[in-house]
């Protein structure tokens, strides 16, 4: 099994482009992702692993696509992948911004806010940045804004202690 490498937004642009010309012209494929290849948007400098699909599971078809660029770049199987469907917030598919679109198929990532609510969800260290990032840029950077955000996305279930830490977090880092 190929070792993963990180990948550039032209890199992931490029194999997209692979996976688009691989497709059969008799579907559409419209696809939502996110992650570290959404946030290639928003810091130019951001590198990731694969490209997490959040709005569907990969019908074969783009399965099978994906797979044979994945066996012409030595990458594993999982560049592109469906791990993170039910991650996002409901109605993610209304808030997107184009990524790319091909012959057939569009790929789409969240918002930025809907992205940072994404980030506060997950919680983890490796997104302490990415949601510092998008706090910043979107001016949602406040504890009472960043818990509204999550809130609307996710639901007051959610928001358990870790998260109101990770906001606290992402808070003191702006305020530095």
């Amino acid at each position: 099994m190929p070792e993963a490498r990180e990948l550039s937004r032209d890199q992931m642009l490029s194999l997209l482009q692979e996976v688009d010309n691989l497709l059969p012209n008799i579907e559409f494929a419209y696809l939502v992702i996110g992650g570290g290849a959404a946030m290639t948007e928003w810091r130019e400098e951001r590198r990731t692993t694969d490209v997490d699909v959040i709005s569907d599971l990969l019908p074969g078809y783009l399965r099978d696509a994906a797979i044979k660029v994945a066996e012409r770049h030595n990458l594993p199987y999982s560049w592109l992948n469906d791990n993170a469907v039910g991650s996002a917030p409901p109605g993610i598919e209304q808030l997107g911004e184009v990524f790319f679109v091909g012959r057939n198929m569009k790929v789409s990532i969240p918002n930025a806010e809907s992205m940072l609510s994404m980030k506060l969800f997950a919680a983890r260290s490796k997104d302490f940045i990415d949601a510092v990032t998008l706090a910043e840029r979107t001016g949602i950077n406040t504890e009472e804004k960043l818990q509204k955000l999550f809130l609307k996305g996710y639901g007051e279930n959610q928001l358990n202690p870790k998260r109101i830490q990770f906001i606290k977090l992402v808070v003191g880092k702006i305020s530095q």
